[in-house]
């Protein structure tokens, strides 16, 4: 709510691009190592896990990849998420190491397809 006659300029940018990859310990009698349930391959609780954190950070919201790697545990099946690299790009810029904190040029973070989380998610049985 402005005050009339208040000049407002409104940008809308391209997502910033996310690289993330973790080597995943989970139960090897309730997912594969594809990352998929046993009981329903159609769903694959890590990547739901991230997607789901990623597009319910708020907008102008920090990633912290603590946080991140908090929503991994929780998802069915996992035992140890652990973080291997993590990375993060507006446009053109070249990508930036996240230490644990980033805040997003664009108020808002996507996966970046050419990485897609099925092939930087590495899955080991816990036996």
């Amino acid at each position: 709510v402005k005050f009339a006659g208040t000049n407002l300029s409104i940008i809308s940018r391209s997502a910033d691009l996310l690289k993330i990859s973790y080597t995943v310990l989970y139960d090897p009698l309730v997912m594969n190592n594809n990352g998929e349930l046993i009981s329903d391959t159609n769903i694959k609780p890590v990547e739901i896990a991230i997607d789901s954190h990623i597009q319910n950070l708020p907008f102008n919201g920090v990633l912290n990849l603590t946080k991140l790697t908090d929503s991994i545990q929780e998802a069915q099946g996992v035992i140890d998420p652990i973080i291997q690299t993590a990375e993060a790009k507006y446009g053109a810029l070249a990508y930036v190491p996240i230490i644990n904190d980033y805040n997003a040029n664009a108020g808002h973070m996507a996966i970046d397809p050419a990485f897609p989380l099925t092939t930087q998610i590495n899955y080991v049985a816990n036996v």
